[in-house]
């Protein structure tokens, strides 16, 4: 596959059934760590490795099922190579419980990266208002897997 375009409705597909499917260890597989994830209402959110993601992939599941949605689906928008081995794209994401939108659809970029010839997600920003609700269930739960983005320290600050 050479279009940018196909290997990121791929990526999206893969890991969309893999989240709807609860395989948590082949969405994790799909990720580049550490993976950042921003959300509009502030500081984004950073899994450091696969285990987090993996959990944090099973609270945004169970967000789905208590929602009440039956698909969930993330359509490409546009998508273009930034280099051999990086892909920059835009998406929108379905959350449905039948034919009725649960969430209304919400824009989405992402950044793919290739590495030992597989194409990982290194990046995600999500553009729904109220995306916590949604994504930042672990958090919520006080799980420290995922730390807050601003827990990051600064340039030349040592961990």
């Amino acid at each position: 596959m050479d279009d940018a375009r196909e290997i990121f409705q791929e990526h999206l597909d893969r890991v969309s059934q893999a989240v709807w499917d609860r395989d948590y260890d082949a969405v994790a597989a799909a990720i580049s760590y550490p993976h950042r994830i921003g959300m509009p209402e502030g500081p984004g959110y950073i899994a450091p490795d696969a285990e987090a993601m993996k959990g944090h992939a099973k609270a945004f599941r169970e967000s789905l099922s208590s929602m009440g949605a039956t698909a969930y689906h993330r359509i490409c928008r546009d998508a273009a190579f930034m280099a051999n081995d990086r892909i920059e794209g835009r998406h929108v994401t379905y959350i449905l419980s039948g034919g009725t939108y649960l969430v209304d659809p919400y824009p989405a970029s992402m950044t793919l990266i290739l590495k030992n010839g597989v194409w990982l997600s290194s990046e995600v920003a999500i553009g729904v208002r109220y995306s916590v609700l949604l994504y930042g269930s672990v958090l919520d739960r006080g799980d420290d897997s995922l730390p807050r983005e601003d827990d990051k320290p600064s340039p030349g600050e040592s961990s």
